[in-house]
Protein backbone atom coordinates (compact mmCIF):
# COMPACT_ATOMS: atom_id res chain seq x y z
CA UNK A 1 0.00 0.00 0.00
CA UNK A 2 1.25 3.50 -0.83
CA UNK A 3 1.87 6.44 1.41
CA UNK A 4 -1.06 8.52 2.57
CA UNK A 5 -1.76 11.71 0.70
CA UNK A 6 -0.66 14.86 2.51
CA UNK A 7 -2.37 18.11 1.58
CA UNK A 8 -1.13 21.61 2.07
CA UNK A 9 -2.82 23.26 5.05
CA UNK A 10 -4.82 25.58 2.77
CA UNK A 11 -6.08 22.68 0.63
CA UNK A 12 -6.97 20.63 3.69
CA UNK A 13 -8.92 23.57 5.15
CA UNK A 14 -10.82 24.01 1.88
CA UNK A 15 -11.68 20.31 1.74
CA UNK A 16 -12.88 20.40 5.35
CA UNK A 17 -14.99 23.53 4.68
CA UNK A 18 -16.70 21.79 1.76
CA UNK A 19 -17.27 18.25 3.04
CA UNK A 20 -17.06 18.70 6.81
CA UNK A 21 -14.50 17.63 9.38
CA UNK A 22 -15.53 13.98 9.70
CA UNK A 23 -15.64 13.35 5.94
CA UNK A 24 -12.34 15.20 5.47
CA UNK A 25 -10.61 13.04 8.08
CA UNK A 26 -12.03 9.88 6.51
CA UNK A 27 -11.02 10.83 2.98
CA UNK A 28 -7.49 11.77 3.99
CA UNK A 29 -7.01 8.64 6.11
CA UNK A 30 -8.15 6.26 3.35
CA UNK A 31 -6.56 7.96 0.33
CA UNK A 32 -3.08 6.98 -0.74
CA UNK A 33 -0.75 8.24 -3.45
CA UNK A 34 -0.79 5.04 -5.50
CA UNK A 35 -4.59 4.67 -5.58
CA UNK A 36 -4.79 6.80 -8.74
CA UNK A 37 -1.31 6.12 -10.08
CA UNK A 38 -2.55 4.35 -13.20
CA UNK A 39 -4.51 7.43 -14.29
CA UNK A 40 -3.04 10.33 -16.19
CA UNK A 41 -4.95 13.52 -15.42
CA UNK A 42 -5.46 15.95 -18.30
CA UNK A 43 -3.07 18.87 -18.58
CA UNK A 44 -3.41 22.03 -16.54
CA UNK A 45 -5.99 24.54 -17.73
CA UNK A 46 -4.68 28.09 -17.79
CA UNK A 47 -6.43 30.56 -15.49
CA UNK A 48 -8.74 27.87 -14.08
CA UNK A 49 -8.29 29.01 -10.46
CA UNK A 50 -8.97 32.61 -11.48
CA UNK A 51 -12.13 31.55 -13.31
CA UNK A 52 -13.40 29.56 -10.33
CA UNK A 53 -12.75 32.55 -8.05
CA UNK A 54 -14.77 34.79 -10.38
CA UNK A 55 -17.66 32.31 -10.42
CA UNK A 56 -17.80 32.11 -6.62
CA UNK A 57 -17.24 35.83 -6.03
CA UNK A 58 -19.89 36.79 -8.59
CA UNK A 59 -22.58 34.50 -7.20
CA UNK A 60 -24.13 33.31 -3.98
CA UNK A 61 -22.16 30.06 -4.24
CA UNK A 62 -19.83 29.04 -1.42
CA UNK A 63 -17.55 26.96 -3.61
CA UNK A 64 -16.91 25.84 -7.18
CA UNK A 65 -15.32 22.54 -8.16
CA UNK A 66 -13.94 21.67 -11.58
CA UNK A 67 -13.98 17.94 -12.24
CA UNK A 68 -11.92 16.30 -14.99
CA UNK A 69 -12.08 12.93 -16.69
CA UNK A 70 -8.77 11.09 -16.59
CA UNK A 71 -7.97 7.96 -18.57
CA UNK A 72 -5.65 5.11 -17.70
CA UNK A 73 -3.33 3.32 -20.08
CA UNK A 74 -5.75 0.39 -20.05
CA UNK A 75 -8.64 2.62 -21.17
CA UNK A 76 -10.43 2.96 -17.83
CA UNK A 77 -11.77 6.39 -16.93
CA UNK A 78 -12.26 8.13 -13.62
CA UNK A 79 -13.67 11.47 -12.57
CA UNK A 80 -10.93 13.40 -10.77
CA UNK A 81 -10.76 16.68 -8.89
CA UNK A 82 -9.33 19.26 -11.30
CA UNK A 83 -9.34 22.34 -9.08
CA UNK A 84 -11.60 24.23 -6.73
CA UNK A 85 -12.22 27.47 -4.92
CA UNK A 86 -14.03 27.91 -1.61
CA UNK A 87 -15.12 31.24 -0.22
CA UNK A 88 -14.15 31.79 3.41
CA UNK A 89 -17.34 31.33 5.51
CA UNK A 90 -16.26 34.22 7.78
CA UNK A 91 -16.06 36.55 4.77
CA UNK A 92 -19.53 35.45 3.68
CA UNK A 93 -20.96 36.13 7.15
CA UNK A 94 -19.37 39.58 7.17
CA UNK A 95 -20.82 40.31 3.72
CA UNK A 96 -24.27 39.32 4.98
CA UNK A 97 -23.74 41.37 8.12
CA UNK A 98 -24.64 38.56 10.49
CA UNK A 99 -21.20 38.13 12.05
CA UNK A 100 -21.09 34.37 11.54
Amino acid sequence: MGEHIVLKEEDSAMLEAVVGSEACNFLLSTACDDSLSEFNPPGEILNLQQGLCQIVDGSSWNYAIFWQIASSKSGRSVLMWGDGHCRDPKVMAAERGDGG
